[in-house]
């Protein structure tokens, strides 16, 4: 589960006109135009319809993850038929959409790991000071590594997009790199729509 995915979920639970179950759900969320339903009930006319870019596995567990924690309910789906289950956001789920806290209290056991900075990286960061202007050393080192491969790990909020956005930006303007060699991939359309603005 990446930043706040978890809140898109629980989101497209006030968003669908009527309860659903888990497969729909997902189906909703990864933009699966050929389940029946979503076509029958035009439910990619939704705001959330395609906003996640996971496989259905992956996000059936994040889903099952919600249940767990309680954001989301699972109900019987009729009083006829007891063992058919839908999803229905919770008083908890509601609460967390007004007041998000969940990702951030998960992500502090995360990682404890430090990231070290050297000296050089320091004169780097100084040097660059009005490109990072804003940045934290750790988000500055992502920017401007040397390094093919970097992984960023943070919480909910914590400005992952903009460093994304600003490697992309330091690689093009300051290393020459070809704009049409770069690939860079988000989780969600918002991130997508961030990253071209800044970008432009």
């Amino acid at each position: 589960m990446d930043e706040k995915d978890y809140l898109v979920v629980l989101k497209a639970l006030t968003e669908v006109p009527f309860n659903v179950g888990k497969n729909l759900l997902v189906d909703i969320l990864i933009g699966d135009i050929n389940n029946p339903s979503v076509e029958r009930n035009n439910l990619h006319e939704l705001n959330c319809f395609g906003d996640l870019a996971y496989d259905k596995d992956e996000l059936g567990s994040v889903v099952d993850s919600l249940i767990r924690n309680g954001f989301i309910e699972q109900v019987a789906f009729s009083s006829v038929n007891k063992y058919a289950k839908v999803l229905r956001i919770s008083r908890k789920g509601l609460d967390e959409l007004r007041k998000p806290s969940f990702f951030k209290r998960k992500l502090a056991f995360v990682n404890n790991q430090e990231t070290s900075i050297s000296e050089a990286e320091k004169q780097l960061f100084s040097n660059f000071d009005f490109f990072l202007e804003g940045l934290n050393d750790e988000q500055k080192k992502a920017v401007v590594t040397p390094s093919e491969k970097v992984v960023c790990v943070a919480g909910a909020g914590s400005g992952k997009t903009r460093v994304l956005t600003k490697r992309v930006e330091f690689l093009i303007k300051y290393k020459g790199v070809d704009p049409s060699r770069i690939l860079a991939i988000t989780f969600t359309r918002k991130a997508r729509q961030e990253m071209i603005h800044r970008l432009t």
